[in-house]
């Protein structure tokens, strides 16, 4: 019989580590995503490659035994947690919920059916993860006595190491396959022994382990100090660029009216929405936001000025800065129209006063109308938007929430 894996949350580690290993050792795998589209065109595909590199040398996998599952709702999933008997979860903590919703239905119908013993591996960093499946499952399942004694009896919940890691792929190899998978050659993947349901699977460079639920801690743990302690060691003696330091001599350079925290009433601010250091240099990602095309240069030859400053003290290269993409849109906007008045109709019935801003920028509505689609942007209150300062009220959300319901209900 046919090996089969269930791989749930098709990522570098779920299609890439987990799913390489397993079908380099006979498995033919399922394959299941949220990301519809994207899972269309690997099924189109019908392969994928995996890049495995070491310190000398490397090497592929062409990967091409797997079905990828309709991914438009969860039907498919549900069918295949009911017939395979070994499940893959990599994926995010927010997916959990649902995962384990799905995870009834199918519970039910192998009771039922006297099915063969079901092991769940968790692939995630996730703390505390087996105890949150199994205390969902044994919730969702109370009402079900039989099936309740089948989660105790028949399902392996188990906690899994995931000691190989997941690179950044290079331009060559995506251009060549937009599905391919970088991963480290070495490394070993761990199985929680104790909850294991039956023998552990054979599959190269994985085996078992014990105490699966107290190592991820110290994985977790040990992983994060390591970082800090690189950081900050590397920073004293000097050899790193510390990318929260390049941060603050940035924002040292701005105005106080640019900066995130001061720009509740203005969208034209810098937000840096990703930093990252390593030993040779900082990386920071600025979004310009501005509606207005003259300020929005002149806030570009600000960043540049602001570069050149911090390059003259810190030393060259220190910081640079590119604009791959322009941020302004200058799409035509219909001023009036059925669907604006619909709008303010519905709040206006929900006690909501409203007043129409027009403006040419970037926001979704502009961009759907670029396309030719009629929309609008409803706003819901709040301030210091998109940066990390950004909030919204509860009692706003509330009010807008009844708009919408207003709107469908065609009040």
């Amino acid at each position: 019989m046919k090996k089969e894996l269930l791989v749930i949350g098709a990522g570098n580690i779920g299609r890439g580590v987990i799913g390489g290993l397993f079908f380099e050792s006979g498995y033919h795998l399922y394959i299941y995503d949220i990301m519809e589209e994207r899972m269309k065109q690997l099924k189109e595909q019908g392969t994928y490659l995996i890049e495995r590199v070491g310190a000398n040398n490397k090497r592929r996998v062409l990967v091409d035994d797997f079905d990828v599952l309709d991914c438009s709702d969860t039907v498919d999933l549900i069918e295949h947690m009911k017939k395979v008997d070994l499940i893959a979860c990599c994926v995010y903590e927010g997916a959990f919920q649902s995962i384990c919703q799905n995870l009834k239905e199918a519970i039910e119908y192998r009771t039922e059916q006297e099915a063969a013993p079901l092991n769940i591996l968790l692939c995630v960093n996730a703390l505390g993860a087996p105890d949150y499946f199994e205390t969902e499952l044994a919730k969702l399942l109370q009402n079900n006595p039989a099936a309740s004694r089948y989660l105790k009896e028949k399902i392996g919940i188990c906690q899994v190491m995931v000691g190989m890691a997941a690179m950044p792929s290079s331009e060559e190899l995506i251009a060549e396959d937009a599905f391919a998978v970088t991963t480290k050659l070495d490394g070993h993947i761990g199985i929680d022994e104790e909850p294991f349901k039956g023998e552990l699977p054979q599959v190269k460079q994985t085996g078992g382990v014990q105490k699966g639920k107290a190592q991820i801690y110290r994985k977790v743990y040990t992983g994060n100090m390591k970082h800090c302690m690189l950081a900050f060691l590397g920073k004293a003696k000097g050899v790193m660029k510390n990318a929260i330091d390049i941060v603050y001599e940035l924002m040292d350079e701005f105005s106080e009216d640019a900066k995130p925290q001061n720009s509740e009433n203005d969208e034209g601010f810098y937000h840096f929405s990703k930093i990252q250091g390593d030993t040779n240099n900082a990386i920071l990602m600025c979004t310009i936001m501005s509606f207005d095309k003259e300020d929005m240069e002149k806030r570009i030859s600000k960043l540049y000025e602001v570069c050149r400053n911090i390059n003259n003290r810190l030393g060259s290269r220190t910081v640079s800065v590119m604009f791959p993409n322009g941020g302004y849109n200058e799409c035509s906007i219909v001023t009036d129209d059925g669907l604006v008045r619909k709008i303010e109709k519905a709040m206006i019935s929900n006690n909501i006063e409203c007043k129409r801003i027009k403006f040419r920028g970037v926001t979704d509505a502009n961009i759907f109308r670029e396309i030719g689609r009629e929309a609008v942007t409803i706003g819901i209150g709040g301030g210091a938007f998109h940066s990390i300062f950004e909030w919204a009220s509860i009692n706003d959300m509330e009010k807008i929430t009844n708009v919408i319901i207003t709107l469908c209900s065609n009040q």
